[in-house]
């Protein structure tokens, strides 16, 4: 199994609840190292995206040895890598900042993606790729492609504060995806407009059959399947027995999860419940996760 991932890896500041600080790699990290955690050794993650040259190194660095995480997908770019300053007010709410961002990336700098299996395109910054870029890729991908919609529902102002505010062409970018998330914020603010969320996942942009997931934190998610017969729902429950003290890339590990599982099984239902697992155990640490002891603790719960 080969499976590509498109987003921005970022610097990360973290004020966490308690008043702890914590500076750590994040962004795509986080879904990297959780695809890493849930596949086998036989299988491959390609990540594609910009990274700058202040921590260029460390990121080679991070994956040298590891036979699983293809690097070729990863381009320097000259100044500062995107960084980012995320204030949590409680567990779930938070204030974030984007600083010196970094360009979307070009089809030609992600065609590469095509060789793959499947494709989870996690719109980390809201820019790590241009609609016409991710129509290309649906365009001649035929596999199943994961959207986690993340930041495109971001705007940023001049000091880098993001604020919520309705995306361009949603529903655009949901019909080149196979697989969609959004956190509940995300979820309000896209369907606001409509009647109910079947009517939005019905009427307003879907021609396929789709998987939506809906994350709400420590009550679990919904996943919603999307076809000729109309819309099922699932519900699937927050794992319990695990203290989860830092929220950040949660989601990220979600959407691994989730693709992993349901690569293997096919089963919606199941996938989701692996992927609430992902996430707990992901937010069982401090700052990014490093894959092995993410793994084992997987591995762990498993038995």
């Amino acid at each position: 199994m080969k499976i590509a991932v498109i987003g921005t890896i970022v610097r990360d500041v973290l004020e966490l609840p308690d008043g702890s600080v914590t500076h750590s790699l994040g962004g795509l990290l986080y879904t990297i190292n959780a695809l890493r955690a849930c596949l086998d050794e036989s299988d491959t993650v390609c990540p594609f995206c910009t990274v700058g040259e202040d921590v260029y190194s460390q990121v080679i660095r991070m994956y040298r040895n590891d036979p699983i995480v293809d690097l070729s997908g990863l381009i320097p770019v000259p100044g500062q890598n995107n960084r980012v300053r995320v204030v949590y007010h409680s567990r779930e709410d938070r204030s974030e900042y984007s600083l010196s961002p970094l360009p979307p990336l070009s089809f030609d700098q992600v065609k590469a993606v095509l060789e793959c299996d499947a494709i989870i395109v996690n719109m980390i910054s809201g820019w790590d790729i241009h609609l016409e870029t991710m129509k290309k890729i649906r365009k001649h991908f035929p596999g199943p492609i994961a959207l986690d919609v993340h930041s495109l529902t971001l705007g940023r102002k001049e000091n880098g504060l993001r604020y919520l505010r309705y995306p361009d062409r949603i529903t655009e970018w949901i019909e080149c995806a196979d697989i969609v998330q959004m956190n509940e914020a995300e979820f309000k603010l896209i369907t606001e407009k409509y009647p109910s969320p079947e009517f939005f996942w019905t009427a307003s942009c879907f021609k396929q059959p789709k998987i939506i997931n809906l994350t709400f934190g420590s009550r679990g998610s919904r996943s919603y399947l999307v076809g000729p017969e109309g819309v099922l729902a699932h519900d699937s429950a927050p794992y319990q027995g695990i203290e989860v003290v830092d929220p950040t890339g949660c989601g990220d590990a979600f959407m691994a999860g989730f693709l992993v599982g349901y690569l293997r099984s096919r089963d919606w239902k199941q996938a989701a419940d692996l992927a609430n697992r992902v996430a707990a155990v992901s937010g069982a640490f401090k700052g990014l996760p490093e894959p092995r002891g993410l793994k084992e603790k997987l591995e762990e719960l498993h038995d």
